[in-house]
């Protein structure tokens, strides 16, 4: 097994290939203005994640219009939550988001990874880091 091989066998289940209905469920969740704000504060909050009512604060949605998105996102995958103690911590799913991220820049640039990090640098995102995994499709191209 080559070293490419081995890196993406260590690689969570999403990001080794997401279907399309997960991408469509994912998306359409993210297609509503109170669950795409409430994402984005988890995001922001980061791996620690944030208490419902915190939530509930930050974005002045009602409790139980809360607890419905927040069901909505956790269908699509997009968070988790996790008790600790009485309290519920929501916080985004890292790993499924990348996913999505990785299938939406797929075909970018049609494939030229030099092209790619052009485009990535005007828009003002950083450089890849190490480590940064190339969408598919400019993985297949490269080995042909």
């Amino acid at each position: 097994m080559d070293e490419r091989a081995k890196s993406e066998a260590r690689l969570p289940r999403e990001l080794r290939a997401m279907e399309t209905a997960a991408i469509v469920k994912a998306l359409g969740a993210l297609a509503q203005k109170t669950r795409l704000e409430v994402f984005r504060r988890l995001i922001v909050a980061g791996s620690s994640g944030l208490p419902a009512g915190a939530l509930a604060t930050l974005t002045g949605t009602p409790g139980p219009t809360l607890t419905f998105h927040l069901k909505e996102l956790g269908a699509a995958r997009l968070i988790e939550r996790r008790r600790v103690g009485r309290s519920i911590l929501y916080r985004a799913n890292y790993a499924h988001m990348c996913a999505l991220v990785d299938f939406l820049a797929e075909d970018c640039c049609k494939g030229d990874p030099e092209l790619a990090r052009s485009q990535a640098a005007q828009c003002g995102f950083p450089a890849p880091a190490a480590g940064f995994r190339e969408p598919k499709t400019i993985r297949k191209r490269a080995r042909a």
